[in-house]
């Protein structure tokens, strides 16, 4: 697995032009590395891929677009289970936050015993500033 580190990936930080694509040229996450690998949270980042609750400014991580797991989703809670959820991402709107599905796109969570691994759907460049926040 690859690792997530940068501490702008932070559940609250506010919008910036940093995305999780490898087609961001200069604004490619710095710890991002293609959608095809597994990640996990350390460092700076926090612990895990951010929950996300509902739709609140807060949840913004260096990028416009915020993607995380939904909170009707538990992680895996067994050592080596496996679990696909469809993943959220919130947009500022003119009328303000938005929070919704992305629909068949999912992420992968395994429980490695005593920390987690995430597999990311890919974030097309056209879809950019698109990343994946992060929490303790």
């Amino acid at each position: 697995y690859n690792e997530l580190t940068d501490g702008l990936r932070l559940i609250g930080n506010r919008p910036g032009n940093t995305c999780d694509s490898i087609d961001a040229g200069a604004d490619q996450s710095p710890d991002w590395n293609g959608y095809q690998y597994w990640y996990r949270v350390v460092g700076a980042a926090g612990t895990q891929v951010a929950v996300i609750t509902g739709a609140t400014a807060d949840l913004q991580c260096g990028g416009y677009y915020a993607n995380g797991w939904p909170s009707d989703e538990s992680l895996p809670s067994s050592p080596g289970e496996n679990k696909f959820v469809t993943h959220w991402y919130t947009y500022v709107t003119s009328s303000g936050i938005a929070w919704l599905s992305h629909g068949g796109r999912g992420i992968n969570a395994t429980n490695c015993d005593g920390f987690y691994v995430f597999k990311f759907p890919e974030i097309k460049s056209g879809d950019c500033p698109d990343r994946y926040c992060t929490q303790n």
